[in-house]
């Protein structure tokens, strides 16, 4: 009886840390931690593979942005300003009809105040003055 506790016990400890491992590895990538949780816990790591190669299937003409609101991830096309977040139906706008300027900052509107601030290309993160912490998390 002690042996068949120890093997369970021993299954589902694998089944935590190979799951936190692929939820830890999606969140590196890009990926949603619940998917990357499945499959770290289930495959191991052949889920863990499958979660590095699910992130770097990026579309074509796309930019890969985060919701600043709930971090679900978007496809945006090239030429888009703005997007309404597929799981929290919040609305973002993501760039200007300004583009970059000569220090290479787009402008990007602060989903609280609604102010519009310059951050570097290629940032991820930044604090507006209102004290709102946004994540673009571009691609």
């Amino acid at each position: 009886m002690a042996g068949v506790l120890l093997i369970l016990l021993y299954v589902v400890l694998w089944f935590l840390t190979a799951g936190v491992v692929g939820a830890l590895i999606a969140q590196a990538v890009g990926s949603e931690r619940d998917i990357g949780f499945l499959w770290g816990a289930f495959l191991g790591v052949i889920g863990w593979t499958v979660v590095v190669l699910r992130a770097r299937d990026g579309m074509p003409g796309r930019l890969r942005v985060r919701c600043p609101y709930c971090e679900a991830p978007q496809n945006l096309s090239a030429g888009e300003t703005g997007y309404q977040c597929w799981r929290c139906h919040q609305h973002t706008i993501t760039d200007t009809d300004d583009g970059g300027d000569a220090e290479g900052r787009y402008g990007v509107q602060c989903p609280k105040c609604q102010k519009k601030v310059r951050v570097k290309s290629g940032g991820t993160r930044y604090t507006c003055s209102c004290g709102s912490r946004n994540n673009l998390d571009l691609y």
